[in-house]
């Protein structure tokens, strides 16, 4: 089996720490468009722009704005998933 290729990545979180360090791992895995977001709204935004990035979310942004991104991305796109994966630490 192949493993599917990752074009886009969305990470959102405000710890430098952690964004270098998921970057670092994906360009390692040939990863090249990776998008750093800070605040809820940019993050929406990016998930409307790129239907098919793979999420990183990091939960010490808080449980409220956490919910309310996930919330976005199952309202916005119902019928397609997305790769999500959630950092806690």
């Amino acid at each position: 089996m192949q493993s599917a290729k990752i074009a886009d990545v969305i990470i959102f979180t405000a710890r430098k720490e952690l964004a270098k360090m998921a970057t670092d791992h994906l360009k390692i895995k040939g990863v090249s468009s990776i998008f750093v977001y800070e605040n809820v709204s940019d993050t929406t935004d990016a998930l409307v722009s790129r239907q098919k990035a793979l999420l990183i979310i990091d939960w010490q942004m808080t449980p409220e704005k956490v919910v309310k991104v996930l919330s976005f991305n199952r309202k916005r796109h119902p019928e397609q998933l997305r790769p999500i994966l959630l950092i806690s630490d």
